[in-house]
């Protein structure tokens, strides 16, 4: 896994706005449907209207296909079958899009469809002691031959670190919507831990809307782990 040690010494930068790039997702004026409430886009697209959008479009596809988003527990973050899954959710006359148009990139969406999933699960109650459990990410990447791939095993392993250190501060972050109190005071209290979970030299720079995104796929592993029947002695 030389390319997993050596990835995260690079500066990776995620700006706050949803991304605009050729590989993103493009979605048209979308029809409404009683059962799904569709998510309404900010004229502008960025900042925290965005993020808002995003954590309702995600919140949409989930309620519409719960079974479905759940086999992204089983594609790796960077993935090429991963990224066309997300894309794959979407068709031309998308029923969780309220009107406008919303281009983003596949790996940011995947972290809020988590975030949906785990607030879908594990609203009410959850586990929160994560000290003993393990999740394979070797088993759910094979071997790593891409930068894509590369990236995204590491920042599974950051976001591990993170949740196991903070359980209850990852599930009040994840818990949480965009611009609430609740939300804020969560980031605040990850900061220190943060810098800790990076390997040694590495320096690297999330938003928030990122990072939310990355701790809640994290925080949804591990839960599904420590939910799971313990196998008999």
């Amino acid at each position: 896994m030389d390319i997993v040690r050596s990835v995260l010494s690079t500066i990776f930068l995620f700006s706050l706005h949803i991304s605009i790039a050729p590989s993103a997702v493009s979605q048209p004026i979308g029809s409404r449907i009683g059962r799904y409430q569709p998510a309404e886009i900010s004229r502008t697209g960025r900042g925290e209207a965005a993020r808002t959008t995003l954590e309702d479009l995600a919140r949409c596809v989930v309620a519409r296909e719960p079974g479905k988003v759940s086999k992204l527990t089983g594609l790796a973050r960077g993935s090429e079958a991963g990224i066309k899954f997300i894309s794959d959710l979407f068709h031309y006359d998308d029923d969780c899009l309220g009107s406008g148009e919303i281009r983003f990139k596949a790996d940011l969406l995947r972290g809020y469809l988590f975030r949906s999933l785990y607030v879908r699960k594990y609203a009410k109650s959850a586990p929160t002691d994560f000290s003993a459990v393990k999740t394979d990410l070797t088993a759910l990447y094979g071997t790593v031959t891409t930068q894509e791939e590369a990236v995204g095993y590491a920042l599974q392993e950051f976001g591990e670190c993170v949740v196991k250190a903070a359980p209850l501060s990852a599930r009040q972050l994840t818990l949480s919507r965009a611009r609430e109190a609740e939300e804020k005071q969560a980031f605040q209290d990850m900061l220190p831990i943060l810098n800790t979970c990076l390997r040694h030299g590495n320096t690297v720079t999330f938003s928030r809307v990122f990072l939310k995104g990355v701790l809640a796929e994290a925080l949804y592993r591990l839960t599904l782990a420590a939910d799971a029947p313990q196998p008999s002695p």
